[in-house]
């Protein structure tokens, strides 16, 4: 594109805005600047339009230059006497397309239009202001247009009267464009001219009419809508400017925007059948009109969608209500406790509950922040823990995932048939691309009935059908049948791991993966959407240290394919892996397997013991005997694979001590503290979250009281290790008697070297070998509740002084209402749990803003299954 290019799509649309009658335009063009981008006919009738895309002009083509109606200059035409005339200049989009029209040096006007939430949108409104202040607008434009008209100019016609500047935003490029123009007096935007100039931006902004005066016979107490009027000689409207003095733009979510869709869901919802929506009808008609789109890219957003549709059950109770329709960052100010809201063109008198809330994170984190999939739900998932929402989620019974699903199909089936009809702008681009991983996932979500572990198991083996590959020891029926607590060994090539990456990458079920990579296999670990978690160890060469236990080459050349159409090693090589593999690493195979391998044939098993025997130098006679005396042969089974080149043994060493290495870095466990008052249900809550980290992750657990525990409590000095505990066992919490401050600096002190000191030996014994430490309690008890260890001291001081001690991955604050809580216990008094509970969350609030790469949350515990969903969700965040 050339930097001086006009594009016809906008003059089309500086005639409509300003000719009384529009027609199609003479053009003078000698120097090519005109961009073809639209092509609209205007009539063949009505106003006689020249534009000038050249120098100095006197006349065209033997016409004088005052036998035309209207004049649109870009270059330098004599002016015709007693012309009505209108300079402004432009700025233009990033693609070329003018953007905005100002007056004058007025540069400033333009902001009216311009979202400056967020870093950049701050930075260009500040510096458009300086420019404009001073006077350098010139470095802003992209050049300057001269209206002339022998009639007042239709656009002056609405604006002359009342107002004495204006600034003009040109709209998006599409089929729905249409002309915003600021109105301003004494310097202020006081209301806004929408202009449409298309068949489909009219319908729009006749819906915004309507919207409009429809809101305003209803109340809300969080909404603040504009004064709408008509305007005959635009076809357009007039609407009043919400943004007020004190009024900011917000990007995020905030509490009064949950608030507001509360309300709306409350007060405004009704309960159908989805098949009786009328917005459902009108989805499935436009995808079922779109079937013959040109574009690839529609094409395949609609098969998504058809093949969801299809699946859906349409006699599902489902919650409706009006909604916005564009509910986003760039057409809201918050004014004080409520939401200044305009642009009701997308309007919808009936929607699927919460569509404005996903409509925001999803247009939001496309458009403004350019956020992936994961990113944008990650955004709904945390306003979704809101409280407000929460507790109307659960009081509607509303099933989230139903919700998100319809207003994707309700979104993608109404903008297929817009973006089918126009050029697609790279905004456009960057929606169909999202638009088409999200249907993607609820396609998948809906074929793997919301177990999305077992559904990428089964698409990974449909996947590697062409890879050489096999399932180790593989006893289950099927992979569905895959316990939820059991990784899958495979054996597959170096090319093999990639196109198992490349599949992570894909995956729209997957939250999030790692991948951890050896010199003889890799481990890849999935966090699934649905919170289930799968390990892959994959296998290219059978290693221990320097030794070769088994050629990977001949396994996979002699592995086929089961009736359930999974790729496995024969007998002798899968039997022959978990020998040496148990045996080298000093243990006995697992007893589970023994049954497994006997319901081979008799043949198979003698020819697999016949193969060991042969490849290890050992004489085991059957298998039995293999299981129960295997292990006694590990330096039989050593010797027999020693190499004795001096390269294999070193480069074998040199290997495994790399790998080793890389696993104290890489493969680090992490603590995790539980906190709260007493009664608050911690105990309960960690055991069952230590057996499902252990069961789920096959991680490694240990759980700790309170601190590392390398110095003893300080009555042990007195009583004894065993009596000491018991004593403290049986004294209830905070009625200690020492008032004493010297005393309590002292006891303080030492329970703050043990966590100097005990922390180093937790790293080194327990974090760097990969377990996960789980805390009941930890120092923020020093913080908020030092009475409970019989010390009364400054919590300014141990909260200085937290700086200094090992900060967890994960911090968990469970909380309940002082009822529930001494229900439970009565060991502390209502007033303090309030009180104590405040201290715990407002502590939490403040260190998660102060140690960015620690998590700190407070999770309510009333019902404990939700507790646990909780827990464990925070947890897969940081596992």
């Amino acid at each position: 594109m050339k930097t001086s290019s006009i594009y016809y799509s906008d003059i089309i649309q500086l005639i409509k805005l300003y000719s009384v009658k529009p027609t199609n335009p003479f053009i003078f063009d000698p120097y090519g600047r005109l961009e073809i981008d639209h092509e609209e006919e205007l009539a063949e009738e009505g106003c006689k339009i020249l534009v000038n895309l050249a120098g100095r002009l006197t006349e065209y083509k033997g016409m004088s230059l005052d036998s035309f109606d209207l004049i649109l200059d870009f270059g330098k035409v004599q002016a015709p006497a007693n012309f009505d005339s209108q300079t402004l200049k432009y700025i233009n989009q990033p693609e070329g397309n003018m953007r905005w029209l100002y007056q004058g040096k007025h540069l400033k006007n333009v902001l009216s239009f311009y979202n400056a939430s967020g870093k950049r949108g701050k930075f260009i409104s500040t510096a458009i202001k300086v420019i404009s202040k001073l006077g350098l607008d010139r470095l802003a434009s992209n050049g300057q247009i001269k209206i002339y008209a022998k009639e007042v100019l239709k656009l002056n016609q609405v604006t002359k009267e009342y107002w004495d500047q204006y600034s003009i935003f040109m709209g998006t490029p599409g089929l729905q464009r249409s002309v915003l123009v600021a109105l301003l007096e004494n310097k202020k935007v006081v209301k806004f001219l929408k202009v449409p100039t298309s068949e489909a931006s009219s319908k729009l902004i006749e819906n915004e009419k309507n919207a409009l005066l429809s809101q305003h016979l209803q109340t809300s107490a969080y909404l603040k809508l504009p004064k709408v009027t008509c305007s005959e000689n635009s076809k357009g409207i007039i609407v009043e400017n919400v943004k007020a003095a004190n009024s900011e733009r917000i990007e995020s979510f905030t509490t009064i925007h949950a608030a507001f869709v509360t309300e709306n869901l409350f007060n405004h919802s009704a309960q159908t059948t989805l098949k009786q929506t009328s917005f459902w009808k009108e989805t499935q008609a436009a995808f079922h009109q779109d079937r013959f789109s040109k574009n690839a890219q529609l094409v395949e957003l609609r098969m998504l969608g058809e093949r969801i549709i299809h699946g859906m059950n349409e006699d599902v109770p489902v919650l409706t209500h009006w909604a916005h329709g564009d509910f986003t960052p760039w057409n809201m100010y918050l004014n004080e406790d409520k939401i200044a809201l305009y642009d009701w063109e997308m309007y919808r008198e009936e929607a699927p509950a919460l569509f404005d809330l996903f409509h925001f994170h999803y247009q939001k984190g496309i458009l403004m922040d350019h956020f992936n999939l994961q990113q944008i739900e990650l955004q709904i998932e945390e306003t979704l823990r809101m409280k407000t929402i929460r507790k109307a989620i659960k009081n509607k019974s509303i099933d989230v995932q139903l919700y998100q699903r319809l207003y994707l199909l309700t979104t993608v089936g109404y903008f297929m048939q817009v973006y089918g009809k126009q050029k697609l702008t790279i905004q456009n681009q960057w929606q169909i691309e999202t638009w088409k991983k999200a249907l993607t996932k609820e396609l998948q979500l809906m074929e793997s009935n919301e177990n999305c572990r077992t559904y990428f198991i089964e698409e990974l083996n449909r996947e590697l059908q062409s890879t050489p590959h096999a399932f180790l020891k593989f006893d289950y029926k099927s992979l569905s049948e895959v316990p939820e607590s059991s990784d899958l060994d495979l054996a597959i090539t170096k090319q093999g791991i990639k196109k198992i990456i490349q599949c992570c990458e894909q995956s729209p079920l997957i939250k999030r993966w790692t991948h951890r990579q050896k010199s003889f296999m890799s481990t890849i670990e999935i966090h699934f959407i649905d919170d289930r978690f799968l390990s892959l160890d994959l296998i290219h060469q059978f290693k221990r240290k320097h030794l070769t236990m088994l050629s990977a080459k001949d396994l996979l050349r002699d592995s086929s394919t089961s009736e359930k159409g999974i790729m496995l090693p024969s007998l002798k090589h899968d039997l022959a892996y978990a020998f040496s593999f148990y045996t080298l690493n000093h243990s006995a195979i697992p007893l589970r397997y023994h049954q497994f391998f006997s319901n081979h044939s008799s043949n198979s098993i003698t020819e697999a013991i016949n193969y060991i025997n042969h490849l290890y130098g050992t004489d085991f006679k059957n298998l039995a005997q293999l299981f129960t005396q295997g292990r006694t042969a590990e330096s039989q089974v050593a010797e027999a694979l020693y190499d004795t080149s001096l390269f294999t043994l070193m480069s074998g060493k040199w290997n495994y001590y790399i790998d080793t290495i890389k696993e104290l870095i890489y493969h680090r466990g992490f603590m995790v503290t539980f906190s709260g008052v007493d009664g608050a249900g911690k105990s309960t809550v960690i055991e069952i979250v230590k057996n499902n980290i252990e069961r789920k992750y096959r991680k490694e657990v240990v759980l700790l009281r309170h601190r590392p525990g390398i110095l003893p409590i300080l009555s042990a000095i007195k009583h004894g290790k065993q009596k000491a505990e018991k004593i403290a066992g049986d004294t209830l919490p905070r009625k200690g008697k020492n008032n004493n401050k010297i005393s309590s600096a002292a006891r303080f002190l030492y329970y703050y070297l043990d966590y100097m000191i005990g922390q180093v030996y937790v790293y080194f014994r327990y974090i760097l070998r990969g377990k996960i430490v789980l805390y009941d309690r930890y120092y923020f008890d020093f913080i908020n509740d030092a009475k409970r260890s019989n010390i009364q001291i400054n919590r300014n001081i141990t909260k200085a002084l937290y700086r200094f001690v090992m900060k967890p991955k994960l911090n968990i604050f469970l909380y309940a209402e002082a009822e529930t809580i001494l229900a439970r216990k009565q060991e502390l008094n209502a007033e303090d749990i309030i009180e104590m509970s405040s201290n715990y969350r407002s502590l939490f609030d403040e260190l998660k803003l102060k140690f960015k790469k620690s998590y700190y949350t407070s999770i309510e515990n009333n019902i404990l299954d939700d507790t646990i969903a909780a827990v464990l969700r925070e947890f897969a965040k940081v596992a």
